[in-house]
């Protein structure tokens, strides 16, 4: 009798809940509804909806690494998230495809800084090691990678596992124009509230994943998903224009154009879309009386990576006159 009554409290329980679940939902509506109020919800990994007949799909996968610090060289990653998903041409997406999650134990304590950023302590990694057959399995299946901070990931994730060199890449940071589209910042817990209307708890990687896979599948202000402006953009040719023989007096003017010094190079560079060419060389010559500068086309496959510098260090004719 009491094993029953303890069963008809749990019931109750479960109803009472559910009604404040349904209540809580009708205040969100309204005060979602005023012009003055806002509502966040805690993020939950929705449906998504089957493609419409005839799109064909390609698999993306979404990557976060969480590592001991910024260099490649010297630090090492300690969690991986990684989300594959099915997306359409114009950036419709259709459904996850496969997740992992895994951690790794770096062989050195985890600095205490990392540890209050992703809440993972040195117990937490112990003895732990990365599958790396579970991330080639996700990976080979993968069309496109995409980072919320590529040259980070990539740099990282290429050192580790090599495969990632080969694959096409994209930043969500940083090709979606966020600025131009009304939205102030690219980090991407603002993002999620701006963008996606949710939050949530934590900075772990696959969290991470399914946080940007829900910014990505948002409508923007010109109409097209999140995703959809990132493929636009990921698709199109760069170049990495070198500003050979630019005096010092133009440093401060190329600076402000967006080109960084390479020390190892000793000369001015920066990145141009394809149909900014024409226009930089003329800015370069009529603004800097720089008359030879140089440029090499790369794309996603090179974008991000730290083998770009290498890559387009190679023979590049100089734009003509």
């Amino acid at each position: 009798m009491a094993g029953s009554v303890g069963v008809a409290a749990g019931e109750r329980s479960g109803v009472a809940a559910a009604a404040d679940g349904e209540e809580l939902g009708r205040l969100a509506a309204r005060l979602d509804a005023h012009p003055d109020y806002r509502v966040l919800r805690r993020y939950q990994r929705p449906a998504f909806a089957p493609p419409p007949g005839g799109v064909a799909l390609r698999t993306g996968l979404l990557v976060d690494l969480e590592t001991t610090g910024l260099h490649r060289q010297t630090d090492a990653i300690i969690e991986i998230g990684l989300l594959a998903f099915h997306f359409g041409a114009t950036g419709g997406i259709f459904g996850i495809a496969g997740e992992y999650c895994g951690l790794e134990d770096p062989g050195r304590p985890i600095p205490d800084e990392v540890q209050r950023l992703t809440r993972l302590s040195d117990r937490d990694v112990a003895g732990q090691r990365i599958d790396d057959r579970a991330v080639q399995t996700l990976l080979l299946q993968a069309d496109l990678v995409i980072a919320h901070n590529a040259r980070f990931d990539r740099a990282f994730a290429e050192c580790r596992w090599p495969e990632f060199a080969a694959k096409w890449w994209a930043c969500s940071a940083s090709e979606i124009p966020w600025r131009e589209l009304g939205v102030e910042s690219s980090k991407l817990e603002y993002l999620a509230y701006r963008v996606g209307g949710v939050f949530a708890d934590g900075h772990r990687a696959l969290t991470d994943c399914e946080i940007l896979l829900h910014v990505l599948s948002r409508p923007l202000a010109d109409g097209r998903t999140a995703l959809g402006a990132l493929l636009c953009n990921s698709r199109r040719r760069s170049w990495r224009v070198r500003a050979h023989g630019a005096p010092f007096a133009a440093k401060d003017r190329l600076k402000a154009r967006g080109y960084t010094w390479s020390a190892q190079e000793r000369v001015w560079r920066r990145d141009v879309f394809d149909e900014d060419l024409p226009a930089e060389r003329l800015w370069l010559r009529d603004t800097c009386d720089v008359r030879a500068p140089s440029a090499r086309p790369f794309d996603g496959r090179l974008r991000w990576s730290p083998r770009l510098d290498e890559a387009t260090r190679v023979f590049s004719p100089p734009l003509s006159r």
